[in-house]
């Protein structure tokens, strides 16, 4: 237990400047719908663990000392696209709760989950761009390509009993994708 609060030492104030992030993305919906602005703040205000992007700083803190505003775009790009995953994952699975927290898709219904979904990987896109790393945001389009072709795989074969008890899912292929962009 003393290592792990160690570790998120090392990132708590990185992690902060995260946060201030996906608070600002939700503040940049005021003035739009009160449908968006609530959907938005919703997904975003659920806490999690904040793995990927601690990952992402330490990664980054390996090979660098500073972290500078384009190791705080990645992270937050990181982390919503892991959000962004959650609340298509939510949505397919007609998932009732997360984190103790009714679904996006439980309160909307299923359309708006998925165009939230939608829309946060929009935006963690648009924050891969900023690093200005074309090697970064290669990776990253081909990460959530992979994310799509997995889930669609997972339906395809979710008939095929066999298929699920000998195949890894997606779902835990997914961190080392994420972990391919850190």
């Amino acid at each position: 237990m003393n290592e792990k609060k160690e570790l998120s030492s090392l990132v708590n104030n990185e992690l902060l400047m995260v946060m201030l992030e996906l608070n600002n993305i939700s503040e940049q919906h005021n003035s739009e719908s009160n449908l968006n602005e609530n959907i938005i703040n919703h997904v975003l205000s659920i806490p999690g663990k904040q793995l990927r992007p601690s990952l992402t700083i330490i990664c980054s803190k390996i090979w660098d000392e500073d972290v500078d505003d384009k190791v705080i775009k990645m992270a937050t790009a990181v982390e919503l696209l892991h959000i962004a995953t959650l609340v298509h994952d939510d949505t397919v699975d007609f998932a009732d709760t997360r984190r103790g927290e009714k679904t996006a898709s439980n309160i909307w219904g299923p359309h708006i989950a998925v165009l939230v979904g939608d829309f946060l990987f929009a935006t963690s896109a648009e924050y891969v761009c900023d690093t200005g790393s074309i090697r970064l945001i290669k990776q990253f389009a081909s990460t959530i390509s992979d994310l799509a072709k997995g889930e669609l795989k997972e339906i395809e074969n979710s008939n095929n009993v066999c298929l699920l008890y000998t195949s890894p899912s997606p779902r835990d292929q997914r961190g080392s994708r994420l972990a391919s962009c850190a």
